[in-house]
This record gives structure tokens, sequence and C-alpha cells, in this order.
């Protein structure tokens, strides 16, 4: 069952640059609308939850939450420019990618993921084989073919050009964020689990995983949408200072807080509170590498919907090896959601 609900995130991130990228504006806008609605369906979770159950809440694990969803917000805001850089289709599996990587790595040698008593090396070397399949896919989707296609008709979006330098930086820090976002919300679990803190019972982690992740999802979301705010305000009044500063008239005028599109992406907050609210339970029931690696197959969602939704023309070997990139992720999420069926207890 819980693999199953490891997927969901998948879905929902699968289908998030695509609504996003459907609605439009500029990454502060997309931002603004992604947290503001996902702190809103975070505080009805909260409402509901201490309506329903004795809800309590734990220093450790509320700042553990309230910093991952900070993580989460940089390396967002970071991706949301990646996708204005280089379209869905190729911005997507390379975040991706970066993100199996780290993340596993750290997963596996802090949190000790992938290990069964039965089977001391078997799981961990096929976890990595099964994150090595997803990692050479995610190469064959960004493959980028170097002569020009005889009739091709490329896509007429204009993207910005800038250094290789730029593009770097956005993946490297935007990839730190995530790495936030996915192993701080992990760390009161893991403290409790080696007897470093002490947890109140209703929220025991191994007793009471789902009530543990639920219990993440609103400080989480606090430090999503409070980090998004606060850049949203900078991008607004960055032009009123420096060497070429404006009047602050002419800075509102690019105000996103009074732009539409601010206020249609709280849809995308919706779609990526389904994400958010089940990584976390996928990641109390399944363990952060596992969580994190199902969950990462979103970019076969992604990479479609780049493709034949948001019209991201592709030359023909470019095309083809995107389809041969997508069964290679495919292969590996698959193996890796039934590690703990080939290597039980």
């Amino acid at each position: 069952m819980w693999i199953l609900v490891g997927l969901v995130p998948a879905i929902a991130w699968g289908m998030q640059p695509i609504v996003i990228t459907k609605i439009g504006g500029r990454p502060v806008n997309q931002i603004i609308g992604t947290t503001v609605g996902t702190f809103l369906i975070s505080v009805m979770v909260l409402v509901t939850m201490l309506g329903v159950s004795n809800y309590t809440y734990n220093d450790v694990v509320f700042w553990c939450a309230f910093a991952s969803g900070v993580g989460w917000c940089v390396g967002q805001i970071l991706q949301y420019t990646a996708f204005k850089i280089l379209g869905v289709a190729k911005a997507m599996p390379l975040s991706t990618g970066l993100q199996l990587i780290l993340i596993n790595i750290f997963s596996v040698a802090v949190y000790g993921d992938w290990r069964s008593p039965a089977w001391p090396y078997q799981m961990l070397l096929t976890g990595f084989a099964a994150v090595i399949l997803i990692v050479v896919g995610v190469f064959f989707i960004a493959y980028k073919q170097k002569k020009a296609e005889p009739g091709f008709v490329p896509e007429k979006v204009i993207r910005p050009k800038v250094s290789m330098l730029y593009i770097v930086a956005i993946f490297a820090i935007g990839t730190i964020g995530y790495l936030g976002y996915f192993a701080l919300g992990e760390l009161p679990g893991f403290l409790f689990k080696h007897g470093n803190i002490v947890l109140p019972p209703q929220i025991d982690p191994q007793n009471h995983a789902t009530v543990y992740g639920f219990t993440q999802f609103f400080p989480q979301a606090l430090g999503m949408v409070i980090v998004a705010l606060a850049f949203a305000v900078f991008m607004w009044l960055r032009p009123c200072f420096g060497k070429h500063r404006v009047s602050f008239t002419q800075a509102n005028k690019n105000n996103p807080f009074a732009q539409h599109q601010s206020y249609f992406n709280m849809v995308d907050g919706i779609v990526f509170s389904a994400a958010a609210l089940t990584i976390l339970l996928s990641k109390a029931h399944n363990g952060t590498a596992t969580a994190t690696s199902l969950s990462q197959t979103n970019i076969i969602i992604a990479t479609l919907g780049g493709l034949f939704i948001l019209k991201e023309h592709k030359p023909r070997k470019e095309f083809a090896s995107i389809l041969i990139g997508l069964g290679l992720v495919t292969t590996g999420g698959i193996v890796i959601g039934l590690l703990s069926t080939f290597f039980p207890g």
C-alpha cells in the first residue's frame, strides 16, 4: 500500500511543471501561488488533525520540518528559473538526476536506508544499481542532437540566453536545497530511533508513522511560504536599490503581489500539496531513499507533458533518446519500489 502512496508524489510533481507553465507568469509569480496554495491546504489539514486526534508538536519535529520547507523553496525557485531557460523537458530530468544522486547517497550513508539484516549488501547494491539505471535514463532524456534535422520545426518559445556557469549554479544550489527538503524532515525520526531525542507517544515515528508524517506538513508549508513571500518582496523592491535604481512607482509596476498569475498559480499549490503530504507519509513508511526515488519518476509525466502538451518539439534522434531514457527511469523506479519484496526481513 505505502509503495502506491509513494507514487502519488511522482504523479503530482509530474503534473506540476505542466500546470505552472500553462498558467504562466514569472518564477516569482509561480512560487507565490504554489506556496500560498500549499500553506492554505496545510492549515486545513492541521485543523482537521486537531479535531480528530490527540495532535501535538515537538520543537525538534517542528523546526526540522520548517527548515525542510525552506530548503524546498530555494530549490523550487531555481527549478522554475531553469524551466524558463531550458524548458521542462530538459530541466526536469537534469534536476531529477542530480537530486537522486545526492539524496540517495546521503540517505544511505547517514540514515542507513536500504539495509536488511538478512541481506546486508544485496539490498544496498540493488538499490544503487536501480539509481544508476535512473541516472543513465536521465542522460538519455537530456541528450542534445548536434546536427540540425532537415524539415524539423523547433518550438516557438524564445528562451533567455545565459552562461553555462549560471546554469550550473542554478542546479547546484537547487539540488542542495532539495537535499535539505528530503533529509531534514527525516532527522527527528532518525534521532528518535537512535535514542538521541524523546518524542510524544502520539507522533512516535515507529508506531504512528502516518501521524508523524501529517505532523510535519504545516511547519514545512510555513517555511515554504515565508521564504517565497520574502523572495517576492525582494524581487519587487530590488529595482529601487543599486546603481541603476528606479523610483518606487516604477518598481511597483512589476509588483508580483498585484499580478493575477500569482493567484492563478495557487492551483499549482493544490497539485503540489498532494505531493508534499504523501511524500511525508512515504518517507515515514518507506524510508527517505525509497520515497525519494519513487517520487522522482515524476520526470516520466513531466517530460512527456513537455513534449506533447507544452509542444517542446524535439528532433527524431532526441525523441527516440527520450523514450529510451523514460524506459530506464521506469525500470529503476519499479526495482526500487520492490526492494522490500526482493529482500524481506
